[in-house]
């Protein structure tokens, strides 16, 4: 997990554990829909960038490791209800993450 991603400081909130390198994540707002904009960085990569988060569930491919794997959610914006707020469904396991203008939250995903 690294410490800081674009000057911010990166925490971590939550891990979970998962059975295959391929997995579906969804991500949606986790309240109301008010303009949040998010980019996603697996593993030292950008797997997404300037995702519109919306009511309705995006669903991704998430490619993973075996062992430790890092899912950092990034703000782009704060829509109009800060701080910027996702629920994630990774392999049918729900997280929600907040991401502000200072700080990016991120999982800790342990594929056996």
């Amino acid at each position: 997990m690294p410490e800081q991603l674009s000057e911010r400081e990166v925490r971590l909130v939550d891990s979970l554990r998962g059975e295959t390198t391929l997995t579906s994540l969804k991500v949606r707002d986790n309240g109301t829909e008010d303009g949040d904009i998010i980019s996603l960085y697996l593993n030292g990569e950008w797997i997404v960038r300037g995702l519109k988060v919306k009511k309705e569930a995006i669903e991704l491919s998430l490619p993973l490791r075996r062992g430790k794997n890092y899912l950092v959610m990034y703000a782009e914006n704060e829509g109009r209800i800060p701080p910027n707020t996702a629920m994630m469904e990774i392999a049918g396991q729900y997280r929600t993450l907040n991401s502000t203008a200072d700080t990016s939250e991120g999982i800790e995903i342990f594929v056996e």
